[in-house]
């Protein structure tokens, strides 16, 4: 059995050494980040940072895009914030998992009167305003579903043709 000043050490050691793991992992989470990416498709980004970070992410297939970035000695959650308000996309923590998807914004007016188009797009999936011409237009357009750019238009009472 162990003398009560011996103890007592062996006690106050075993508690200095818990309180440095401790204070290691708290200072591990708020590890400092860099990023610098020129023209980069913004998944590959989000991957880079994630890697440098041990954290992880689901990305869901409708972000895309391009960003160029330089961030120097952020945390994760900052640069984080800083991408996804830049490129309009939105993140949910579940867990230890970060969900990143696309804010959809997009505005689509279409009207087919007297066999004249009009159109007012705004953001819009190509493939959804195809769609939706179709529909008013009870045309057979059938947009392929791996287009997911987007586009910004406006069309006013012009022949479908």
């Amino acid at each position: 059995m162990l003398k009560p000043l011996k103890a007592r050490i062996f006690i106050g050691l075993n508690l200095l050494c818990i309180l440095f793991l401790t204070t290691v992992a708290v200072c591990d989470t708020k590890k400092l980040i860099d990023l610098d990416f020129k023209n980069a498709d913004v998944k590959d980004v989000l991957r880079a940072l994630a890697a440098q970070n041990g954290s992880n992410l689901l990305i869901d297939n409708e972000v895309s895009g391009a960003i160029t970035i330089h961030l120097t000695r952020v945390t994760f959650d900052n640069a984080l914030n800083i991408i996804t308000q830049t490129d309009h996309l939105q993140y949910v923590k579940d867990d230890n998992v970060y969900k990143i998807t696309q804010i959809d914004n997009a505005v689509i007016n279409v009207d087919y009167v007297n066999n004249l188009l009009s159109v007012d797009a705004q953001n819009a999936k190509i493939a959804k305003l195809i769609q939706a011409i179709a529909e008013k237009a009870g045309q057979n357009l059938v947009p392929d579903p791996d287009l997911n750019e987007r586009v910004s238009i406006r069309l006013h009472q012009i022949p479908l043709q």
